[in-house]
């Protein structure tokens, strides 16, 4: 039963209240919530409960950092959990620091990595670089050491859009698809519960192709032609291009 009002705890009280003055230490508040008080003058609230016919003790935070308000509604919150929904909020609490633990672990640059791994069994080792530099150059910066978890479509559009401002569209399309890829991995993987990249994405340009520019006329031959002969570039390079000239003769 729960204590009236009169008994109840106050500022005042707890304030005044000294380690071995008072008469009942710990001094409680009602429906399980007590304060304790320490030698050294610190001052604790915690929640006494039963769940399962087994008794479970709460600590809930010092007083005055923690103040009797936020105690009462806390403990509030926690007995809702033991009398309603039949869980241990000490076990819960734990279960999600351990969670929060992994998603810190799991961040997308972790998970890339270990995509990129598992990736150069398949890939062509100029395309697994390829995305490698890539991913340092214009992604890692961006959402490199977010937990993948925590990742959303608006976020993974933050590092497109820097690419689609230098005018790099086809790029960027290649970088978005792989930054997909990465995240069906972590789907695959449980680290997550769907893929924040979107279908389609309104604020991203579409990159359109074109025609490469070909010989019109013999001058334009002729044209080529000098130009490759005081081509300061490579001879492998200068080499292709007159082999091409010769096969579509």
């Amino acid at each position: 039963m729960a204590k009236l009002n009169a008994d109840l705890l106050d500022d005042l009280t707890i304030k005044a209240a000294k380690y071995g003055e008072v008469e009942k230490n710990p001094m409680r508040d009602g429906n399980g919530l007590f304060l304790l008080l320490h030698e050294n003058g610190s001052k604790y609230f915690q929640l006494r409960t039963t769940l399962h016919g087994k008794r479970k003790l709460m600590q809930l935070g010092a007083y005055p950092q923690l103040t009797l308000s936020e105690a009462r509604e806390l403990a509030r919150q926690k007995l809702k959990q033991v009398k309603v929904e039949h869980k241990d909020p000490v076990l819960e609490a734990k279960l999600v620091k351990q969670q929060k633990a992994k998603d810190a672990d799991n961040t997308f640059q972790k998970v890339a990595e270990d995509w990129l791994a598992i990736k150069e069994r398949t890939l062509a080792p100029t395309t697994h670089i390829k995305i490698k530099q890539t991913f340092n150059a214009n992604v890692y910066g961006v959402i490199g050491k977010h937990p993948i978890s925590e990742i959303d479509n608006q976020l993974v559009c933050k590092c497109l859009l820097i690419m689609q401002k230098r005018g790099a569209l086809e790029f960027m399309e290649k970088t978005r698809s792989w930054i997909k890829s990465v995240f069906d991995f972590a789907l695959s993987d449980k680290l997550i519960s769907e893929n924040p990249t979107l279908l389609k994405d309104e604020r991203l340009i579409k990159h359109v192709g074109g025609n490469f520019p070909h010989l019109k006329s013999t001058a334009d031959v002729g044209k080529l032609l000098r130009n490759l002969v005081e081509y300061a570039g490579s001879f492998e390079v200068a080499s292709c291009v007159f082999l091409q000239l010769s096969l579509e003769q």
